[in-house]
């Protein structure tokens, strides 16, 4: 259910067509779109699969790992930047040229 994978091993084919054929903004817009959702995706799977009161997936053993230093970063640092790394690219391609 790590579907977010898709956006890293698509990032260097992107990258070459970024810089070497003339790509338009509307896919990079897709793409950055794509990622957040598929991000979202994960957060929410992630929260799901949590031991807490809600919890919905992952009832055997529950997901406890997560709690865990390094994998505490995943949550903490690491979807916060790459929500950010996302949406400061969306907001330069949506923008008109000056």
């Amino acid at each position: 259910m790590n579907l977010d994978i898709f956006m890293g091993l698509t990032a260097p084919v992107l990258a070459y067509f970024i810089f070497n054929k003339n790509l338009s903004n509307q896919i990079l817009i897709g793409w950055n779109f794509l990622g957040l959702l598929l991000i979202l995706l994960i957060f929410i799977i992630g929260i799901l699969s949590a031991e807490l009161p809600f919890q919905q997936l992952a009832f055997n053993p529950p997901n406890t790992t997560i709690t865990l230093f390094p994998y505490i970063l995943l949550p903490s640092t690491v979807v916060p930047i790459v929500i950010y790394m996302h949406a400061s690219e969306i907001i330069p391609l949506t923008q008109k040229p000056s």
